[in-house]
This record gives C-alpha cells, structure tokens and sequence, in this order.
C-alpha cells in the first residue's frame, strides 16, 4: 500500500471509529429509555416483542486480592503472552 492509501485508510477508520461511538450512544439510550419502562417486571411484551432485564448472579475472582494474599502462588500460575496493540494518533 502506498503511504497516500494508508492515510486514507486510516481517515476511513477515523470516521468510522467516530459513527461506531455515536451509535453505541445512540444503543445505550434506546436501551436505557425501554428499561425504563419495566418496572419491577423482568419481562415486558408487546405485539413484536418479548424483552427479558433479567437479574443474575457472578462469581468472579478477585486476582488483586488473591495476589495480595499468596503472592508466590500466584506468581506460579502467571503466563505470560505476547500480542501486537494497533493503535494510532494523528499528527
């Protein structure tokens, strides 16, 4: 790719980077106005839709304190992965 192609690339990732925030804003609204209408419900029906706000439970585990606690142990079980980050700025 010529450097004229990748600057154009990556102003058509910009821009869709930026419609991808306004949409998810846009989701999260839509999201949090229909939530809204549920009540102490956890289902709600209409003549297209079921929608379930349901509520549920998670363990999950709590590596800080773990570490804080057996930090030898937790040492042990540490793998360790390589990745590439693509990331980028404009000038």
């Amino acid at each position: 790719m010529t450097t004229k192609t990748v600057n154009n690339k990556m102003r058509e990732l910009e821009q869709l980077e930026q419609e991808k925030k306004e949409l998810e804003s846009r989701i999260a609204k839509i999201k949090e106005q229909v939530q809204g209408e549920f009540g102490d419900s956890e289902i709600l029906e209409t003549s297209q839709y079921i929608i379930r706000w349901t509520l549920y439970t998670s363990n999950k585990f709590d590596a800080k304190e773990f570490k804080a606690d057996h930090g030898k142990m937790f040492q042990k079980y540490l793998t360790e992965t390589e990745g590439r980050r693509f990331s980028y700025a404009a000038r």
